[in-house]
């Protein structure tokens, strides 16, 4: 899923050491929790791969420890395409990650059998074909809560051709509400709390379960 980090204040350093706990009620989850000394606003950095210039930072405030209080709250899952009124996993093309209007990641699905994807070095100011490692990826990271708070808009896009840098210079806000999916973080925190569906013997033309616009993991991870 990545690496969480506190960034470094005028009053602390960076810090990315970080007591764990695993939790099961209301639902399976993670609790990160960072040792402070200063109840100050600090940057909550995520890199989904570390030390390779791509991170996402949120502003929060640390808090006494027995205050009980949750910073900010993700949930991973399993991006899914539709076709045919079904749900399932993209076998080629790429997914399009936009935070508040911007690019994170251009992630190219391996294809061949394989729903997997890598992540590419594109970014807000040009796209490129230059992985940041051979790592392969299956699910996705998004902030569900910041401070109590929703955070910025987030989307999905998916395409079966890469962008084109000029195409990409001409996505903002407006397009992406009209041409891609809008990650529905409330949808994401009430899937987790639903029961998994049992399987059923039917044929693959028969098949039918319950949709929901994205495909979900059941665990949810605290910082």
């Amino acid at each position: 899923m990545g690496v969480f980090s506190l960034g470094k204040t005028a009053n602390e350093r960076r810090s990315q050491s970080w007591q764990r706990a695993e939790e099961i009620q209301p639902h399976r989850h993670t609790i990160l929790t960072a040792k402070c000394f200063e109840e100050e606003e600090k940057s909550l950095i995520h890199e989904r791969i570390q030390s390779i210039g791509i991170s996402q930072s949120y502003s929060i405030t640390s808090k006494p420890i027995d205050s009980q209080h949750i910073n900010a709250e993700f949930i991973p899952f399993t991006p899914v395409v539709e076709s045919e009124s079904r749900l399932g996993r993209a076998a080629h093309g790429f997914y399009y990650y936009f935070y508040e209007g911007q690019l994170v990641y251009e992630m190219v699905i391996l294809g061949k059998g394989r729903s997997a994807w890598q992540i590419t070095r594109s970014s807000p100011s040009g796209i490129t074909k230059e992985l940041v490692s051979e790592h392969t990826h299956t699910t996705l990271l998004v902030p569900v809560k910041i401070e109590d708070a929703d955070p910025a808009p987030q989307h999905l896009f998916y395409r079966r051709k890469k962008l084109t840098n000029d195409e990409l210079a001409e996505i903002n806000a407006a397009w992406l509400d009209k041409n891609a999916t809008k990650i529905d973080v409330g949808a994401l925190v009430s899937a987790c709390s639903e029961p998994l569906l049992a399987r059923e013997n039917h044929t693959r033309r028969d098949a039918r379960g319950k949709r929901h616009p994205y495909g979900y993991d059941k665990t949810r991870r605290y910082s």
